[in-house]
């Protein structure tokens, strides 16, 4: 198994771009050309929509215009709706042929081109890389093919879909919104609201306020209301400002925690699988994944390494092949380079100029800490590399 994300190549965080380095560099690691491809697994079958696919520019200039964007409430109603209709299916024959075509410019003219859904790829990733079977696998994120939450049972290699909520679930954008609230960038900088929920105690009446659009009841999160834009400066969100941002981050920490733990523990006690595997962008939240991971109802917790979207392709392919669920030993999964690659790296002059003060050398000489030191203790700059490119935005 490969795997690489397109920003470990072309070096731009959450690279938005359509992923021909990562696919170049995956097929690298295999010794395969696009010739060789029987099948090709999208891990998402109509997010975005064909509109948006067919205008990459348009639809990937949009995304920062904000989680309090008309736009992106209007996405979610028409994504949800298209769920809820049974009309997707269409909308998924518009998104497949606009691949295919892409595809068959860059010569992947064998391969058959199956599209999975969002969560179910979500899904089978976290399932089919741990060793528990049977075991309760959970998704939860902002939105995906018109969903924001599921539930499945993994048993005898297979998966079976237990519940499903749709894209209107009220953790939809929340932590998403509150980083724009507090003025950092959402959909980049959730981290810091994390980490600035330690530095202060969520105030009750703050937990009051928020818990009255944010809860979870029988395994179901609260609805969005639909017909309801969020705007920055109404009522609701106005008044959290009245708080410090230490204060409202522990406050949006705690409400996730909250709720996540109880949708959680919820489809345990219901299912009376204490295995645990977990896969989707919420759960990129380590402070959350320990208050799981404490629930009298889990005896073990599985967090897919990459939750979040970069880890589709992968759910979606080892889902498709059937692979047995069998634990993920590492997650050194990109690629590798020799002693002759980094020779010809250098002898190409892919690093700093060089003038007389300045001499590269290639010294391979593994675990050498002494040697390191050595020429970093006498003021030399040392580039180090050992085993594979990792994978995940753990990396």
């Amino acid at each position: 198994m490969a795997a690489v994300n397109q920003e470990r190549i072309d070096r731009v965080k959450h690279s938005g771009v359509f992923p021909w380095g990562a696919v170049d560099a995956a097929l690298d690691c295999a010794g395969l050309k696009p010739r060789d491809v029987d099948r090709i697994v999208i891990g998402t079958a109509f997010t975005p929509s064909a509109a948006l696919r067919a205008m990459p520019d348009w639809h990937h200039s949009r995304k920062d215009d904000g989680q309090f964007s008309p736009l992106l409430h209007a996405y979610f109603l028409y994504q949800s709706a298209l769920r809820r209709s049974g009309l997707y299916e269409l909308e998924i024959d518009a998104c497949r042929s606009i691949l295919v075509d892409r595809l068959k410019a860059r010569r992947f003219e064998r391969a058959e081109v199956v599209m999975m859904d969002h969560h179910e790829a979500h899904a089978q990733g976290a399932f089919r890389t741990q060793a528990h079977d049977p075991c309760l696998v959970l998704t939860v994120d902002a939105m995906g093919d018109g969903t924001s939450a599921t539930a499945w049972v993994g048993s005898g290699g297979d998966l079976e879909l237990r519940f499903r909520q749709s894209g209107l679930a009220c953790v939809n954008t929340f932590y998403s919104r509150i980083t724009q609230l507090l003025g950092f960038r959402p959909n980049r900088h959730e981290g810091k609201i994390t980490g600035l929920a330690a530095y202060a105690k969520p105030p009750e009446e703050l937990l009051a306020h928020l818990r009255t659009r944010f809860s979870v009841k029988n395994g179901r999160f609260q609805r969005m209301n639909p017909f309801q834009i969020a705007r920055p400066n109404d009522a609701f969100w106005r008044r959290i400002l009245r708080w410090s941002r230490e204060e409202v981050s522990a406050a949006a920490q705690q409400i996730l925690e909250e709720m996540v733990t109880a949708f959680v523990a919820h489809h345990a006690r219901e299912t009376g699988l204490r295995n645990i595997a977990v896969s989707g962008g919420v759960f990129a939240n380590v402070k959350l994944n320990q208050r799981i991971a404490e629930l009298p109802e889990v005896d073990h917790l599985w967090v897919f390494p990459h939750m979040g979207d970069g880890g589709l392709a992968a759910g979606g392919a080892l889902g498709h092949a059937g692979c047995r669920p069998r634990a993920l030993s590492n997650a050194f999964l990109g690629p590798s380079y020799g002693r002759r690659d980094l020779s010809k790296a250098l002898e190409r002059g892919d690093h700093p100029r060089q003038d007389a003060a300045c001499k590269t050398t290639l010294d391979g000489i593994p675990g050498d800490v002494e040697r390191v030191a050595a020429v970093l203790a006498s003021g030399g700059a040392v580039g180090r590399f050992e085993g594979s490119m990792e994978w995940g935005p753990r990396a």
